[in-house]
C-alpha cells in the first residue's frame, strides 16, 4: 500500500506480477491468487527474473535439489540484554516453536545453527525501517565462525536427502577429475 492508503498491509499475489515478454507467459488465472508476501504501508516489491530455455546437459526439471545455499556459519552474541527486550517483546518463535527470548542464549551466545538462523530472520523485525531499530541498536550481533560454512538445499522429494547429497558429491568428483585430466594434458 502507498503511504497515503488506508490499508496497513497488502498481500501480493502471483497474479499481481506483470510479464514483460510474450503474453503467452502470463500467469494462468487458476494460479493468480497464490500469495507471495505481505507488504506494509509504504513498502513495494520489484522482481525481475530471466529464464533461458534448453541450456545445460540435463533439464532442471530432472534435478532433485531445487534450491541450494552456501553461507558462512555465524553465532549470535547478545551485547545488551535490556535493548534486546525490544526483540523479545514481539512474541516471535523459532521454527521449532521456542520463544525468541533471553533463554535461547547461553553465556550471552547462541551457537546452534538453526536457532542462529531463526534469530537472523527475527532481527529484521527490529532493523531499519521498523521504528524499533534505534531502541534495539546492536543488542544482538552475529559473528562469523572462521572456516565454518552452512550448506543447505531443498529437495523436490523424489530422493532422500542423503541420496541427493551423495549424488551431488559424485557428480562434482567426476567433474573435478575431468578438469584435472584436462589440466594434466594441457601442461604436459
Amino acid at each position: 500500500p502507498s503511504p497515503d492508503d488506508e490499508e496497513e498491509f497488502r498481500t501480493v499475489h502471483v497474479g499481481d506480477m506483470m510479464t514483460l515478454s510474450d503474453p503467452m507467459f502470463d500467469i494462468p488465472e487458476e494460479f493468480a491468487r497464490i500469495p507471495l508476501t505481505i507488504l506494509a504501508k509504504g513498502q513495494y516489491l520489484e522482481f525481475y527474473a530471466f529464464a533461458t530455455y534448453g541450456r545445460g546437459r540435463e533439464h532442471v526439471k530432472h534435478a532433485p535439489a531445487a534450491a541450494i545455499t552456501f553461507r558462512p556459519q555465524r553465532v549470535a552474541v547478545m551485547q545488551d540484554k535490556k535493548a534486546a527486550e525490544v526483540l523479545f517483546g514481539l512474541d516471535l518463535t523459532t521454527k521449532d516453536g521456542r520463544p525468541i527470548d533471553a533463554k535461547l542464549f547461553t553465556k550471552n551466545r547462541v551457537e546452534d545453527i538453526d536457532t542462529v538462523h531463526d534469530l537472523e530472520k527475527a532481527i529484521h523485525q527490529v532493523g531499519p525501517g521498523t521504528g524499533r531499530d534505534e531502541a534495539f541498536g546492536e543488542a544482538i550481533v552475529f559473528e562469523e565462525v572462521p572456516g565454518a560454512y552452512v550448506f543447505t538445499f531443498e529437495s523436490d522429494g523424489s530422493m532422500a536427502p542423503d541420496v541427493v547429497m551423495n549424488e551431488a558429491l559424485r557428480e562434482l568428483s567426476e567433474r573435478f577429475m575431468s578438469i584435472s585430466g584436462d589440466l594434466e594434458k594441457a601442461l604436459a
